[in-house]
């Protein structure tokens, strides 16, 4: 597929992982899902493209990071760079850890990695490009001192934007209300237009709170004052009861987006632990990243051109989503 960019948002339960495959057997992972949920990320890099350009880790938590330690075994000599937090005592960075070890030092040493914290600056930092794909991706939160400031882990985490062409793919980790805040502060003084327009986000935090102040006003602003998407990505496990939120969902779909979750929730209905909704769209998502989860979507998968964004099989989602309503969601 000429120019075209894969971008694929793994169902790995209560976590998140996600990839972009640029073709050539080369790819970008942001974030490496739970130690034991990340087996559809492993298993599609293994096949299609184990030479890692960057390793994202949009914070350190162990719901985004925890598969790390598998993905280093396995191919620490084929990854050219990493990005990560400096967000909370470096004993408890996982990554920072790991890396340091005698098991992964000499390793990396060997392989030349390079090492970064996930910062922008003053402006947002381009950390990737490729001129023959049109493509750039770029930190657009947190700098040095939002960092610092950050109270929570979630609080600190990193908001990474990857364009491609005209199409625009916001990952927003579990980033909190005042970091939208400060990045529309940014786009407002660099003289952008408003809202920050995109044709995919994967939810913060799963679609849970967004902070202290979450609150009906800000969800609002949030979802149709700030960021107006076509497509909304919610990464949750089926076992967690408030990841996503009723009222979060009911701002991002009355500001035009439709969602999309890799798993099935009680939220969604509750008798559907006694109803058999299993569609397995993908390959890659046959095994569910939470062993008690139940797809909805699965693994969601994007070719995104420089003109224009295809979400695959979504007709056939949508006609799953008539025969199993959701209130919440794409079905409305």
């Amino acid at each position: 597929m000429a120019n075209c960019v894969e971008c694929v948002f793994f169902d790995v339960g209560q976590a998140s992982a996600n990839l972009i495959n640029l073709g050539d057997e080369r790819a970008i992972i942001i974030d490496t899902g739970h130690k034991n949920s990340g087996w559809p990320l492993i298993r599609y890099i293994e096949r299609y493209c184990p030479n890692i350009e960057l390793l994202i880790l949009t914070h350190n938590d162990r719901d985004h990071d925890g598969g790390v330690e598998t993905l280093l075994e396995r191919f620490v000599e084929r990854i050219k760079k990493i990005y990560f937090l400096d967000d909370r005592d470096h004993k408890d960075i996982r990554t920072m850890a790991l890396l340091n070890s005698e098991r992964f030092r000499e390793r990396v040493d060997k392989a030349g990695v390079i090492i970064e914290r996930l910062e922008r600056t003053d402006t947002p930092v381009r950390i990737f490009e490729d001129a023959r794909l049109n493509i750039e991706l770029k930190i657009l939160f947190p700098d040095f001192q939002e960092n610092l400031n950050a109270n929570t882990h979630n609080a600190a985490s990193g908001v990474i934007q990857l364009d491609i062409g005209t199409q625009r793919i916001l990952f927003g980790g579990d980033a909190e209300l005042d970091a939208w805040k400060a990045i529309h502060s940014h786009r407002e003084k660099a003289g952008h237009n408003f809202p920050l327009q995109c044709n995919i986000l994967t939810i913060p935090h799963h679609g849970g709170k967004i902070g202290p102040k979450h609150n009906k006003q800000n969800l609002d602003w949030l979802y149709n004052e700030a960021i107006n998407s076509d497509t909304g990505v919610i990464s949750a496990g089926s076992r967690k009861r408030h990841h996503p939120r009723e009222d979060v969902i009911t701002a991002i779909v009355q500001g035009g987006t439709k969602v999309i979750c890799t798993q099935r929730f009680e939220q969604c209905d509750p008798g559907f632990y006694s109803k058999s909704l299993n569609p397995d769209w993908f390959s890659l998502s046959h095994k569910p990243g939470d062993k008690n989860g139940i797809h909805c979507m699965g693994s969601v998968v994007a070719h995104v051109y420089p003109d224009r964004t295809e979400i695959l099989k979504l007709k056939q989602f949508m006609r799953y989503c008539r025969e199993f309503p959701c209130p919440l969601c794409i079905s409305t």
